[in-house]
């Protein structure tokens, strides 16, 4: 786990965090949080992926999982990504 936010003793919250090209990206979202929120008695789990590369297999992998869990009833992280790929500044365009 990489953050554990709480409000007093009844809930509580876990967030890992993996970058997109991590090879232990999918067994992160199937298993690790999972310890984790089980260890911690923690009520929402969520699973922040920051992608890094163009591609998006490994992110098309955790969806499609996420999918058919919520699918058979189970509980899931809640999958967060983000683009954390390197951009040109807004402020350094050319015209």
């Amino acid at each position: 786990m990489d953050f554990k936010l709480s409000k007093g003793y009844t809930t509580r919250s876990l967030v890992e965090v993996k970058w997109s090209k991590n090879p232990k990206l999918v067994h992160g979202f199937e298993t690790q949080l999972a310890e984790y929120a089980k260890a911690e008695r923690a009520h929402d789990t969520h699973f922040l992926v920051i992608q890094v590369t163009d591609s998006t297999t490994s992110i098309e992998k955790l969806q499609m999982l996420e999918r058919a869990a919520r699918n058979s009833g189970k509980e899931t992280p809640n999958i967060v990504l983000v683009d954390g790929r390197m951009k040109a500044s807004a402020s350094h365009f050319s015209e």
